[in-house]
């Protein structure tokens, strides 16, 4: 009966508060790595963010497509700055706290 209830749940679920702590952690990593000009390993968090929200797309966009779409696109921008051929570090930043401001306020 626990998992009937629980399924409910997950079905009537309509904001993706909570479910960005993952995305938001790694945004941050790269924000660390791009402040200490760290840009190799910047680029390696840019890979890792891009597969886990690929991974998470298909629960996220069925929660709230609208705002899934809004935060892909910022997630889009930070890729594009980071994995640049000669990446800038404040276009980095200014990406990052664009897409970090969507995540945190999604994520409340």
């Amino acid at each position: 009966m626990n998992q009937h209830i629980s399924s409910q749940t997950d079905s009537t679920q309509t904001t993706l508060a909570g479910e960005l702590t993952e995305f938001v952690d790694v945004e941050n990593d790269i924000l660390n790595n791009v402040d200490s000009s760290s840009l190799a390993n910047a680029k390696t968090g840019a890979d890792r963010l891009e597969h886990d929200w690929d991974d998470a797309e298909p629960k996220l966009r069925k929660i709230d497509r609208k705002t899934w779409t809004e935060i892909d696109g910022t997630i889009d921008s930070v890729l594009a700055a980071v994995r640049s051929k000669n990446p800038d570090a404040s276009k980095c930043k200014s990406a990052l706290d664009h897409s970090l401001a969507a995540l945190n306020h999604a994520n409340q």
